[in-house]
């Protein structure tokens, strides 16, 4: 388990609007009881007044209890790492003509990942070759998060793949940095269907023995993805 502290306000803001964006699931916790943790969602950050804007519970008493508490415990996952943080009191509010509940923006955040390395999300091409009965077929996909460690590969077209299955060829186009190519590992496969139907796979996957030459180029491509995200 790797932690970080975050303090810089910056990403801060950045960590919690990614959130808002993706709408993945956040757990409140207004009573220091883990086990009575509520679920909302990040709705908006508004840095200029201070404030992040969440999701009403669907308990009333909660709401109340929220803007009651002097601190209000978030926990929450995104790309694959595990945000920790606190803010409060709670206050209500109204947000796109709805209730919500607004705390003060939080000074610092934990970051906590059981990986090696942290993730960064991104939006880049490649191509993966795959050898099947000695036919050769080429497959487009987009990788939605990178680390030293692997990527996250995703897909809508047809594919068989589990646990273990190795791709000899990943060609990952990364823009100034030119094209990255190693083989890389499935670790971890997630199917959901699009609202046109289809059936999207996300892949985990990871690096198999990155030459050091390799390494040194996708760790500067990390690094301006990240001071992107800050800006």
């Amino acid at each position: 388990m790797t932690s970080q502290v975050v303090r810089e306000r910056l990403e801060v803001v950045s960590t919690l609007r990614q959130l808002a964006r993706t709408g993945e699931p956040l757990y409140a916790n207004v009573d220091g009881d883990a086990r009575a943790s509520l679920r909302t969602r990040v709705l908006a950050v508004n840095p200029d007044f201070e404030e992040m804007i969440f999701d009403c519970f669907a308990d009333a008493h909660a709401n109340r209890r929220a803007t009651q508490s002097e601190q209000v415990n978030f926990l929450a996952w995104l790309n694959g790492v595990e945000l920790r943080f606190y803010a409060g009191p709670g206050e209500a509010t109204v947000h796109s003509g709805h209730p919500a509940l607004r705390v003060r923006l939080p000074s610092r955040m934990l970051r906590l990942q059981r990986r090696e390395y942290f993730r960064v999300p991104t939006s880049l091409s490649c191509d993966v070759v795959l050898e099947t009965d000695g036919k050769v077929r080429v497959l487009e996909m987009r990788a939605s998060d990178l680390s030293l460690g692997g990527l996250r590969l995703v897909t809508e077209q047809p594919i068989t793949a589990e646990p273990g299955k190795v791709f000899d060829k990943c060609h990952l186009r990364m823009g100034d940095e030119g094209e990255l190519t190693a083989a890389v590992e499935v670790r971890s496969i997630e199917a959901s269907d699009t609202p046109k139907g289809a059936t999207r796979l996300r892949l985990g996957c990871r690096f198999l023995k990155l030459a050091p030459v390799v390494e040194q180029q996708l760790a500067r491509f990390i690094s301006k993805l990240e001071r992107r995200a800050l800006r």
